[in-house]
């Protein structure tokens, strides 16, 4: 199977996970685990398409399997840690956080930010939690959505963030939550 075949399947699995967005480090890891885990089956006579009729979501299991990697314990003070590497990491990608909200960065709104929350002007925070999981994206807002970021780093979860703040990158999960 074709390296593009198996990253438009797993962008596919992603898509069918609208609480959760990934770095593309994680989407081209994951499709090239796919990948691996077909050749593996076709050394054992099993095409790419067979496993569809075993009912097995090869995709799916592909990207939670690399995104489990990605995802760690964190303790009170590791989140504080944590927090001043990713305002270091959003400062290096050009995005000055504006201030805390319910322990989470809350970043500005920038003119191409797209319209978020029941004003259209909720401005987008980042945070992590302590125990398991990783990086969220939420609106500084009661009742917001809690998206998962799955990326390597906090380098990585900035960079996404700024493709979010600019509109570079679509931001289905939180679509339902505008005005």
């Amino acid at each position: 199977m074709r390296a593009a075949d198996t990253g438009m399947q797993i962008a596919a699995a992603a898509r069918a996970q609208p609480a959760t967005v990934y770095a593309d480090a994680v989407l081209r890891e994951a499709a090239a685990l796919l990948a691996d885990l077909y050749a593996a089956g076709d050394g054992h006579g099993i095409a790419p398409g067979d496993w569809d009729g075993l009912g097995a979501d090869l995709p799916g299991l592909a990207l939670r399997a690399v995104a489990g990697r990605h995802r760690r314990a964190r303790s009170a003070s590791r989140v504080r840690a944590g927090r001043e590497r990713m305002a270091e990491a959003l400062a290096a990608a050009g995005i000055a956080p504006v201030g805390v909200y319910q322990g989470r960065l809350v970043l500005p709104r920038l003119a191409a930010t797209p319209p978020w929350g029941w004003s259209g002007e909720a401005a987008l925070t980042v945070g992590c939690y302590a125990g398991d999981g990783g990086w969220t994206l939420e609106l500084a807002q009661e009742r917001t959505p809690v998206i998962d970021v799955v990326a390597p780093s906090e380098t990585a979860v900035a960079e996404l963030v700024a493709d979010v703040l600019t509109g570079r990158r679509a931001d289905p999960p939180l679509r339902s939550f505008r005005r």
